[in-house]
């Protein structure tokens, strides 16, 4: 991996419009994100349980265009 892939690989963003995901439940979005690092879905399961856990995240089954900005983060 080279320097410039190493340091884009730690940086997201957060499209505001249009709402790319905004249908999509924020299970369904976890999921989707997951599956797109190349993550095994019982892996990403087990981290939507254990993380929601510890930190209050929204209702899985929420659709994500109903969460404020900063729950969208």
């Amino acid at each position: 991996m080279t320097e410039r892939e190493r340091i884009l690989s730690n940086i997201g963003a957060l499209i505001e419009t249009p709402e790319p995901y905004a249908a999509l439940t924020v299970r369904d979005s976890i999921m989707l994100v997951g599956e797109l690092k190349g993550m095994k879905k019982s892996d990403i399961e087990d981290h939507i349980e254990n993380f929601g856990k510890r930190v209050e995240i929204p209702d899985p089954s929420r659709k994500v265009g109903t969460l404020s900005r900063g729950q969208r983060a």
